[in-house]
């Protein structure tokens, strides 16, 4: 039996093998015969064909063809369902359906042109999610990896992942007075920060934070902005095809940066196709040049949003700076870029660690939990969001909001057993007509604020004479007798995703309901956005 550690990323997919007390980063063969170490999270399409990973980037190059990034990104957000659509160039595709076709794409290269030991084996696999990701996100990412024919023996967070590798490569940081670490994970589009407090057994989040909008392509963004403005053009107007050739290759470039780099030479007039450049009047061979310290200077308001998010989570620890934290573990692709290793060692001194692979570290913690869990260590980490419903109040004459789970409720660790909340009234109604929604705070009012979550309402019949019966256009009434004993029961399983059984229990009645996302008034996103 094979067991990965595999961390879908916005940019970049790396997997890292667990292999008796070594956790190797796993390499794939791309078409010329060269290794990466990583599987580009990337789709490509004409309408018809398809390719994925670095064939994708290949494929995107020819007339027609049209590549699809930034999947985890566009999964992360809010409004994203299973019906969800992105829409492209060529067509509209299922978001769940492209990023189960690309997990699928990925496990036939592990199999056919990889490192990967083949040992004709089911693949286990611990994988990755975002701190703060939704129970539907959650779901999408299981649903997603299990039909792509992987088999799922936990989903971890990423800055937990992390830290379990920090521990393993800094295990002298940590005292009597210093067990806390600050992961700092500056992904290809999303930042997680949480605090991870490290013991010998376990580890457990204390706090999570981030930006679901803020990470490596922003600076991509940022570079390309200052190469059409030396060229007289505007990014936004360039044709999409042109436009993704173009921030691919700033990608590139921005990649090949290092402390000692003075200027970056971007081929613009290679990144654009005949047509535009014909259009635009710019020639093949047209490179623009990029001083580094302008570069980093657009960059300044990217950098400033990340500390603020550190602000911020310290404060409300009641923290002032670094005291009690043994160090600042920086990781995630983004964070390979000088400037923002350099902007968090000028605003909080020498207490900063940068992973050496920044790309691969959660992939190799991950692995490492594989292995760990066998001796019993077990990770603990909170659901970092409300969940609660919109509820009948005051007798049915007004609407309140009933926080059900909260920021501090602990999840189970992999391999328990799920949590379980009950809730047991008699309703006042014929029907239930419950809302949920899932949120980041609440406000005075304990109403939902921050960034919301709302899931697909679920209506229960509380009489028997409704039970087989359509309720989304029926009629809600008051009851004139006292109604049944309803419980309500929550599940809440080890990775966060959240289950609801509804009992009559007088009848011994139940339904189960899937909670997931409400289906927005657009279900379709721009692959450019």
């Amino acid at each position: 039996m094979l067991r990965l550690g595999i961390d879908f990323g916005t940019t970049r997919t790396v997997v890292a093998l667990c292999d008796h007390g070594n956790f190797p980063i796993l390499s794939f063969e791309d078409q010329d015969g060269g290794w990466r170490d990583w599987f580009p999270t990337a789709i490509a399409t004409d309408g018809e064909a398809w390719a994925y990973g670095a064939s994708a980037l290949d494929a995107a190059r020819a007339p027609g063809w049209h590549l699809i990034r930034s999947l985890k990104r566009v999964m992360s957000d809010v409004s994203t369902t299973p019906d969800t659509r992105l829409s492209t160039p060529v067509g509209a595709f299922l978001v769940i359906d492209l990023i189960t076709n690309f997990l699928r794409a990925l496990r036939e290269s592990l199999e056919s042109s990889s490192t990967m030991p083949d040992t004709g084996g089911p693949l286990h696999v611990i994988a990755a999610i975002p701190a703060r990701a939704s129970s539907a996100q959650r779901l999408m990412t299981l649903t997603a990896f299990s039909r792509a024919g992987f088999h799922v023996d936990a989903m971890i967070n990423e800055p937990t992942a992390a830290g379990i590798e920090y521990a393993h490569r800094w295990e002298k940081t940590f005292n009597s007075k210093r067990q806390d670490v600050l992961v700092f994970d500056l992904g290809g589009g999303t930042f997680d920060l949480s605090i991870v407090r490290m013991t010998t057994n376990s580890h457990q989040i204390l706090i999570s934070d981030g930006d679901p909008d803020l990470g490596g392509q922003d600076y991509d963004h940022a570079l390309a902005t200052l190469v059409c403005q030396d060229a007289g053009l505007h990014l936004d107007d360039l044709p999409s095809h042109d436009r993704g050739a173009l921030l691919e290759h700033c990608r590139e470039q921005k990649e090949q940066l290092n402390p000692s780099s003075r200027k970056l030479l971007v081929e613009l007039g290679a990144a654009l196709s005949p047509s535009t450049r014909t259009a635009r009047g710019i020639d093949e061979e047209h490179t623009v040049i990029i001083q580094t310290s302008r570069f980093y200077q657009a960059c300044a308001g990217l950098d400033a949003r990340g500390i603020e998010v550190i602000e911020a989570t310290l404060e409300s620890l009641g923290l002032d700076g670094l005291e009690g934290i043994a160090g600042v573990y920086v990781v995630g692709g983004g964070s390979c870029l000088p400037c923002v290793a350099r902007t968090l060692k000028a605003h909080y001194g020498r207490r900063i660690h940068r992973a050496p692979h920044p790309s691969g570290s959660t992939a190799v913690g991950l692995a490492m939990f594989a292995e760990k869990s066998d001796a019993g260590f077990e990770v603990h980490e909170r659901l970092e969001r409300f969940f609660g419903v919109f509820r009948e109040g005051n007798q049915g004459k007004s609407v309140t909001f009933d926080p059900l789970l909260t920021r501090e409720t602990l999840l189970p660790s992999p391999g328990q057993d799920p949590r379980e909340f009950t809730r047991v009234y008699r309703p006042t109604h014929n029907i239930g007509h419950l809302r949920f929604v899932e949120c980041t705070q609440l406000d005075e009012s304990t109403n939902p604020s921050g960034k919301i979550t709302p899931y697909s309402e679920v209506r229960f019949p509380y009489v028997p004479e409704l039970r087989n019966l359509d309720l989304s256009n029926a009629h809600i009434e008051r009851l004139t007798a006292e109604g049944p004993r309803i419980q309500e029961k929550y599940v809440l399983r080890p990775g966060g995703v959240i289950e609801l059984e509804i009992t009559d229990l007088d009848a011994s009645f139940s339904k189960h309901f899937e909670i997931r996302n409400a289906a927005p008034q657009n279900k379709e996103k721009n692959a450019s956005e």
